[in-house]
């Protein structure tokens, strides 16, 4: 099996694909909590001339684990995957709890932030990161050198971003001088993502309570070298100018012409009820860790109703406020810890 997917409405995370023993392998989704999962078609790619029981195009009922059996073109090989959906809402993340992931290949390994289901059964991956885009350029099998990972605080972990030199021309597609560290609530969708950064970033996951404060703890360092803006062929770099980290929060209103934000629409689409302000800030005294409290402000007069429409909310996180565009100081860091919604 090379790919799996659900429809993107009710994805919190990306597949994670866990190679087990004896032939099976663990697929685990995050989806939205409430979804109804008796009859979905997923999206399914496997090897050329292979073949996958249940067939390709069926519905079936995820309520329960579904496992397809895939057989290898000459008959003689055969793999199990054990889909398995675990429903989630977000309401903190102490980023204590890391997994690595290894590519299908072998050839990237990086760290992924997942919390606990309720009752601490499951594993739920409602985070995604800028490592995920990174790994199909700069393939890795040390986790440390991608730009998102955990290090020690006290008595636990907390999520550390890095802006990095980039590696220049990618595939004569895209020039690429920097990258950075960015991890927000919602997915990454690969299928343009060196092209077009800026779409392939999915922000969201259901919420079905009114956000009042986004609380927690960060320290931020802008990198000490020049700002390298991304330029049409190449790069400038400025000097003198400062870098900035992203932190910020968003609630939006799904419609049939909206399940997700993107890169391009995260700050301004009109489907967005309330956001927090102050997004982007300089570095904290001495790179230290400072607290967060943030309220969200939402729109005047826009009439919010759970029992109507859907919402999602997405938090974001970058180590350069430009990073989504290739742009920023290498040397820029940001630690975040025990993030928190309120409600009203």
């Amino acid at each position: 099996m090379i790919s799996f997917s659900l429809p993107a409405s009710i994805m919190l995370s990306d597949p994670l694909f866990n190679r087990g023993e004896e032939g099976v392998t663990e697929v685990l989704i995050t989806i939205s909590k409430g979804e109804d999962v008796s009859s979905l078609t997923p999206e399914i790619t496997i090897t050329e001339g292979a073949t996958i029981v249940p067939a390709i195009g069926i519905a079936q009922d995820f309520s329960q684990p579904v496992t397809y059996t895939v057989t290898s073109p000459d008959g003689k090989q055969k793999r199990l995957y054990k889909i398995t959906l675990n429903s989630y809402m977000f309401y903190q993340s102490d980023f204590d709890n890391w997994d690595i992931y290894t590519n299908n290949i072998g050839t990237a390994r990086y760290e992924l932030p997942f919390e606990y289901s309720e009752g601490d059964k499951n594993k739920i991956y409602i985070w995604s990161s800028s490592n995920r885009g990174v790994a199909l350029y700069q393939q890795y099998l040390e986790p440390e050198k991608y730009p998102v990972a955990s290090i020690q605080s006290d008595g636990g972990k907390m999520a550390v971003l890095r802006t990095d030199l980039g590696p220049g021309n990618v595939m004569n597609i895209q020039y690429i001088p920097v990258v950075a560290g960015s991890l927000f609530t919602g997915t990454m969708d690969l299928t343009n993502a060196i092209k077009d950064p800026l779409s392939s970033t999915k922000f969201g996951v259901v919420c079905d309570y009114l956000p009042d404060r986004l609380q927690g703890r960060y320290s931020y360092l802008a990198g000490s070298g020049n700002y390298i803006l991304k330029a049409d062929k190449g790069s400038v770099e400025i000097p003198n100018r400062k870098d900035s980290c992203a932190l910020y929060g968003v609630l939006f209103k799904v419609d049939e012409t909206l399940t997700m934000l993107d890169g391009t629409s995260i700050l301004n689409h009109p489907n967005i009820v309330a956001s927090t302000e102050n997004r982007y800030r300089g570095s904290t005294p001495n790179g230290e860790m400072m607290n967060f409290d943030i309220p969200f402000v939402y729109k005047p007069g826009v009439e919010i109703d759970f029992s109507k429409n859907k919402y999602k909310l997405a938090i974001v996180f970058s180590s350069s406020y430009n990073g989504d565009l290739y742009s920023g100081t290498p040397g820029s860091k940001m630690r975040v810890d025990n993030v928190r919604v309120t409600r009203k």
